[in-house]
């Protein structure tokens, strides 16, 4: 019973000084937080690579937006393996979607022709969302998770310790006074 009061009071201690320090932070941050918004965490915006020149012992290349597939039966639902001839793109955001294939098919193919998605990964958002706001936006969260998990630990030795103390009153009394 003593470690659960011990466990419940530090835990009780800890979750006061995490929200403390959560509200100081969001009070400075907010603008920030609500400034981003998270479309690439949602897959709104997709990017890829054109290579744009073989300088020859490397390429050199330019980012692109990845638009929708290029579908040989654009009427399909679903674009199926074999009518897939790979994806729309466009530079700088704004233009025209122009086609770039996926994979070369044949020698006749040229490297500049060639679209490579990149995979959103952690590493990519690090770099891509350089917006405004990222970073602030992903410590508010990790702020909220920390904030849940201390509340879990607390209402987990809740209920124990209310039984243990209710225990510990009904006891008999050792010392009476006089």
């Amino acid at each position: 019973m003593i470690d659960r009061l011990f466990n419940y009071y530090n835990n009780s201690i800890r979750l006061y000084a995490e929200l403390e320090q959560f509200l100081q932070k969001s009070e400075r941050t907010a603008e920030l937080v609500k400034s981003y918004t998270p479309e690439v965490e949602k897959g709104g915006q997709k990017f890829g690579i054109v290579f744009a020149e073989d300088a020859g012992s490397y390429y050199l290349g330019q980012l692109v937006e990845v638009g929708n597939i290029d579908c040989a039966k654009p009427e399909a639902k679903e674009c199926k393996k074999e009518d897939f001839k790979g994806f729309m793109v466009r530079v700088g955001g704004a233009g025209s979607w122009t086609p770039r294939i996926g994979k070369p098919s044949a020698k006749k193919d040229k490297i500049t022709d060639i679209v490579v998605p990149i995979i959103p990964d952690e590493n990519w958002k690090k770099v891509a969302v350089g917006k405004k706001g990222f970073m602030e936006y992903k410590e508010y969260q990790s702020g909220i998770a920390r904030l849940a998990a201390l509340s879990a630990l607390i209402f987990r030795d809740e209920k124990p310790l209310i039984i243990d103390l209710g225990k510990a009153a009904g006891r008999e009394k050792v010392f009476a006074p006089l």
